[in-house]
């Protein structure tokens, strides 16, 4: 009796344990099959539901260089998304009558090339400036290799890639101008 009783209690835990993981397990699976697919080195995750986090994974590697392994402390960048939230301020800047889209850059943001000061801030939302970007497309990092103030510097210093308005060239260059229109705002 006592060995059928510590049994259906093994087995009720058991049970009980399978359920509670489940929804994570499958979750966990569904991440490594993602990441596989997608080559996604490293991600981290976490479900919020109401205020309690029902779900939080590291999973993968931070740095591939390195094999870095990603950790809850783990810090990403966030690259792009950082736009949004610029491009946000500065319609709440529009909305809040601080400056209009068809203003030229120069109106806002002092020390720039003569080529750049009509450049209107519709063209940098848009990238349609002829900007050349302050990023390098072969490392991903600030153009000339020597940080971003070096960079920026470079950059001012290039022709425009076009006239104005007429090509379209995803560049880091427009929004980083747009970040400056947002801190020049506030003085």
């Amino acid at each position: 009796m006592k060995k059928l009783c510590a049994l259906c209690i093994a087995q009720t835990l058991l049970y009980a344990t399978s359920i509670a993981r489940t929804p994570n397990e499958k979750t966990d699976r569904y991440l490594i099959t993602q990441m596989k697919q997608k080559q996604i080195p490293g991600l981290q995750i976490a479900v919020i539901k109401g205020t309690c986090v029902v779900f939080s994974a590291s999973k993968g590697i931070a740095d591939v260089a390195f094999n870095i392994p990603v950790s809850d402390s783990t810090i990403f960048s966030i690259n792009s998304i950082a736009k949004i939230f610029a491009g946000v301020a500065l319609m709440q800047l529009v909305e809040e009558g601080k400056v209009r889209l068809n203003d030229p850059i120069g109106r806002h943001v002092d020390s720039l090339p003569q080529s750049w000061q009509s450049i209107t801030l519709r063209q940098l939302m848009e990238h349609v400036s002829g900007l050349p970007d302050v990023e390098d497309d072969r490392t991903g990092g600030p153009v000339g290799g020597r940080g971003e103030d070096s960079a920026w510097k470079l950059v001012q210093r290039l022709p425009l890639l076009a006239k104005p308005g007429e090509t379209f060239n995803y560049m880091a260059t427009n929004y980083l101008l747009i970040q400056k229109v947002i801190e020049f705002s506030d003085r």
